[in-house]
């Protein structure tokens, strides 16, 4: 029997390691595709980077993060796939060379992955760097998802930025209008808190509604 060649499976494996809280045996994994040259995925990455904020904290997490962001294995896998399209496929090599010229861009700024990095920041307390990669992935075209603000919502909640957490939150449920998602009661409670005899109040209660 020959060895996997595939990141697929590897994938699979990390993410069931992650779901059942087994986060020591992720590095393992890449351990094993490192060792038996597999390619690593943005996938692999994102896994890999949850179990180190887990395991290890922040540094672990931007080494990562630094690696991933360099690899360009997601590029290369583009360009093969152009090769194998025959002439017939116009219309797929087409939108192939249209998700390449993107993906140029985008994979270095999925919100997905920088936001592991982004919540390992909050978590530690390490507001200004969080703040900072925020801002980098807005300038470089980056669109936050509702985890993102989520994340910016708790951290600056936490360090007592408020307006900047109101901001976060308002920010965060304009992309949920059809999700039942809606932060913890201790979060709710410190920004009624902090709303009480604000001139605004009356706009900002609909936030709770």
């Amino acid at each position: 029997m020959g060895l996997v060649v595939s990141p697929h499976l590897y994938n699979e494996m990390m993410k069931l390691y992650t779901a059942t809280a087994q986060f020591g045996k992720v590095p393992l994994v890449i351990k094993q595709m490192r060792s038996n040259k597999i390619p690593l995925t943005g996938l692999s990455y994102n896994l890999c980077m949850n179990a180190c904020a887990e395991l290890s904290g922040v540094a672990s997490v931007e080494m990562v993060y630094r690696e991933m962001v360099s690899d360009e294995n997601v590029q290369l896998a583009v360009r093969n796939a152009e090769e194998k399209l025959s002439n017939r496929s116009r219309l797929g090599y087409f939108f192939l060379i249209a998700l390449w010229n993107g993906s140029q861009f985008a994979f270095r700024y999925d919100v997905r992955v920088s936001s592991v990095l982004l919540g390992a920041y909050m978590r530690n307390g390490m507001v200004e760097k969080a703040e900072s990669l925020h801002q980098h992935t807005l300038d470089r075209g980056g669109c936050p998802n509702y985890k993102t603000w989520e994340i910016l919502m708790e951290g600056r909640l936490k360090n007592q930025n408020m307006d900047e957490a109101v901001e976060a939150m308002k920010q965060g449920f304009a992309m949920l209008q059809d999700c039942h998602w809606r932060p913890s009661d201790d979060t709710v409670m410190a920004f009624a808190d902090y709303l009480k005899g604000k001139e605004n109040l009356r706009m900002q209660i609909g936030i709770y509604e």
